[in-house]
């Protein structure tokens, strides 16, 4: 099954209390892009193993797993579209140590 139809499928299955919560959470995914791969086999092959490796994350119920995921997402594409996209980004822990110098007094 491609990714398309299992994306189709979910949101004809998506339950009528949850749709104004869950339709169209996909729709801005480019599934056609070829940073996935060069064919359709190869993108579904990429994203079924990105939800694979964010399936194996444990949870614990006071770390922000998704939080730490964006924002290393986040900070990766800062670092990798050159010096205009970086400009609204800092880094956590350039954060952390500014809000800690901040509240040191």
């Amino acid at each position: 099954m491609m990714m398309s139809d299992a994306l189709t499928r979910f949101n004809q299955g998506i339950a009528p209390k949850a749709k104004t919560v869950f339709a169209g959470i996909f729709a801005d995914m480019d599934l056609t892009s070829t940073r996935l791969g060069n064919n359709p086999q190869a993108r579904t092959a990429t994203i079924t193993n990105m939800i694979n490796l964010m399936g194996s994350i444990e949870l614990e119920e006071d770390s922000d797993v998704l939080g730490d995921l964006y924002g290393y997402l986040i900070g990766m594409f800062a670092a990798n579209s050159g010096e205009k996209a970086g400009e609204f980004y800092t880094p956590r822990e350039v954060s952390e140590i500014m809000a800690q110098i901040l509240t040191s007094y």
